[in-house]
């Protein structure tokens, strides 16, 4: 007889942290079925804050990498409209 049971939890490398620990015996065999939970805005904020918050000391090299890939992005859509 197999039960189902649902449990949310956050994928680590090949292993699933999850947030309550299920009432199971420890060695059961499982299925796992990934159903992703896609990000709300203020997560989605929140990363973006993080990943520009990281490269604050270096905001000119981070100009100047954007401005080249603006430059870049220009190039390749003149060239493929040839």
């Amino acid at each position: 007889m197999s039960t189902q049971h649902t449990y949310r939890g956050t994928l680590h490398g090949s292993s699933v942290q999850l947030e309550t620990t299920p009432n199971l015996p420890n060695g059961l065999e499982v299925v796992v079925t990934i159903h992703q939970i896609p990000l709300t805005d203020d997560q989605r904020r929140n990363r973006l804050e993080s990943l520009f918050g990281s490269c604050a000391d270096e905001a000119e090299s981070l100009d100047e990498f954007m401005e080249w890939n603006g430059l870049q992005r220009k190039h390749n859509r003149n060239g493929s409209q040839q």
